[in-house]
């Protein structure tokens, strides 16, 4: 839903989705595909996640993705995980599950890794999981309760706050806590959706758990709307980032970065609607200028010049209209690399340091985001109308190739009085010129 409007986008069955937790209790309103074990344990909990993203329920609008082939990965052995991906060919998977000793440890689980190398590898899935919950009673016995660190902390994946029916509040509840990072930036989570009373099935829960199956029916929806996009996690990031289009609370993502505030929120809710929007607007490197669009590849060493500065750049343009949009949002996504023994993963960290630099015409820096221990960057400025903005990429640090994702579009709303720019935050943070 957005602004109250429901916005059903029926996908074909081309766009394989799976969850992986146990098993639905009943799957008499359920439409699935295939199933990892013939008699899984179940719960209602799985069943209302499976149904967030497709059911069949009648007078209801069947989820977010009501025409994805959806599977059951219905157990919460890895191997179920490795099944959906590695044997349907899954492009995106839900988990809306932790293990015990995952809200306790600021670093990557075993499981965070292994969701990073499946990342890597094909078919490359988008993964997104539940940033977890806290409250008094709570059976993770962290104390407090608040100082529970997101469930899912992998670099190549995606975990998701839960807000309100209406996008102005974070739930209470919703896990923020940033994992421990070399340089105590890392932001986690990175999107919020609403996971508020959400009844889908005949069954009503709150929760992250809610709130991720929304994103990943959405990212069903971005793979179907440019199937280039099932194979590139790293675009469907940047493109969930670029088009959250409402911040939720506190400032923006690159605000909140600067004023050391561990933000609960990410970049925003998510938005279905743009979203769609930026994923049919596929661009190249040095293209025309544009409202909204994405792009996504390879970077190497040949791509940045001698001040660190990509060779290429993107272009977006304000559309010239007193009263049309002025906002202007640009996310950046890319991988961590992979240490592995025999084949194994056992290590993801990150070997590049990536930044987003944003110039008006005359060469004057506007837009910035220059974090240190993340694999998104997130730039937001208020544009002119009718002026066309120059997007680089700098490579702070770090020589190794890796695959990125990029998106851009222009909303409407203020961020803050024009010409302030973001010169002024990155000149308040540790990174230099």
């Amino acid at each position: 839903t957005l602004n109250g409007t429901d916005i059903r986008l029926n996908l074909p069955s081309g766009v394989r989705a799976a969850v992986w937790e146990n098993g639905p209790t009943s799957n008499a309103d359920l439409v699935i595909a295939g199933t990892y074990k013939a008699n899984p344990s179940t719960s209602d909990h799985s069943q209302n996640v499976h149904a967030i993203i497709r059911n069949s329920e009648s007078g209801t609008p069947n989820g977010h993705a009501p025409g994805c082939s959806l599977y059951s990965a219905n157990d919460k052995e890895r191997a179920a995980l490795t099944w959906a991906v590695k044997d349907e060919d899954c492009t995106v998977i839900n988990q809306s599950f932790h293990r015990s000793s995952e809200p306790g440890s600021g670093v990557l689980s075993s499981d965070d890794i292994y969701g990073d190398w499946l990342a890597l590898h094909w078919p490359y899935p988008l993964i997104v999981h539940a940033a977890g919950n806290f409250w008094s009673t709570d059976p993770d016995n962290i104390n407090p309760p608040s100082s529970e660190y997101v469930n899912h902390k992998g670099y190549n994946t995606i975990s998701v706050g839960n807000h309100n029916d209406s996008a102005s509040a974070m739930r209470s509840s919703s896990v923020f806590r940033n994992p421990t990072s070399p340089h105590g930036d890392r932001e986690l989570p990175e999107i919020a959706a609403n996971g508020v009373s959400v009844t889908a099935d005949g069954i009503t829960m709150t929760g992250t758990s809610q709130a991720s199956p929304a994103v990943a029916g959405i990212g069903a929806l971005l793979q179907d709307t440019d199937p280039v996009l099932a194979h590139w996690p790293e675009a469907c990031r940047a493109i969930l980032a670029a088009s959250a289009t409402r911040n939720v609370r506190d400032s923006t993502w690159w605000q909140d970065v600067v004023a050391g505030t561990d933000a609960r929120d990410g970049t925003g809710a998510v938005n279905a609607a743009e979203a769609h929007r930026v994923a049919q607007n596929r661009r190249w490197r040095n293209a025309s200028a544009t409202r909204r669009g994405w792009d996504k590849g390879l970077l190497t060493s040949s791509d940045f010049d001698g001040s660190k500065l990509s060779t290429f750049s993107y272009q977006v343009y304000v559309p010239n209209s007193f009263f049309g949009p002025r906002k202007v949002k640009v996310a950046l996504a890319w991988t961590s690399k992979i240490g592995t023994f025999f084949g194994f993963p056992f290590s993801s960290n990150l070997a590049v340091d990536l930044d987003l630099k944003i110039y008006d015409s005359s060469g004057q820096q506007v837009g910035y985001s220059g974090s240190w221990d993340n694999s998104y960057e997130i730039a937001e400025f208020t544009g002119q109308r009718g002026h066309t903005y120059t997007i680089r990429i700098r490579r702070w640090s770090g020589s190794d190739s890796t695959w990125f994702g990029i998106a851009w579009t222009v909303t409407g709303g203020l961020l803050f009085p024009w010409p302030i720019g973001e010169l002024a935050l990155e000149r308040a943070t540790r990174r230099r010129l």
